[in-house]
């Protein structure tokens, strides 16, 4: 089979609930939260049509698709603040340039070092 989520007998459902279960605690560890969030998804929704109303598997897996989906919005947010530090530092640099845009290439121009050659050359 190439996919887990190619159609499959019924007698195979709960083989690939686990897979599903399996690929999602590997894509959470990996840090690939949003697609470890979508087999979570899929865990609970087969749980929740297979097992009893109130099945400790069913918890258990809606805590984990909670734990995923809390870890996808961390990482959302950590690359928030690191894309405004970014931003930040690009404004400070543009700031120290007299307002002119500089683009965005990590170089170190030693302007002062620059100013004294020009002064000793004129």
């Amino acid at each position: 089979m190439d996919s887990i989520d190619q159609p499959i007998d019924d007698y195979y459902q709960c083989d690939k609930h686990q897979l599903h279960i399996l690929r999602a605690i590997a894509l959470d560890s990996l840090g690939r939260s949003a697609e470890a969030l979508r087999d979570w998804e899929k865990c609970v929704e087969f749980a929740v049509e297979t097992f009893p109303p109130v099945d400790e598997t069913t918890i258990a897996l809606r805590v984990q698709l909670a734990l995923c989906a809390r870890s996808l919005a961390n990482e959302e947010s950590i690359v928030k603040m690191e894309q405004a530090k970014k931003n930040k530092k690009k404004r400070k640099k543009e700031q120290e340039n007299g307002g002119c845009r500089v683009m965005d290439v990590d170089v170190d121009v030693d302007v002062e070092k620059i100013a004294r050659e020009n002064a000793k050359e004129a």
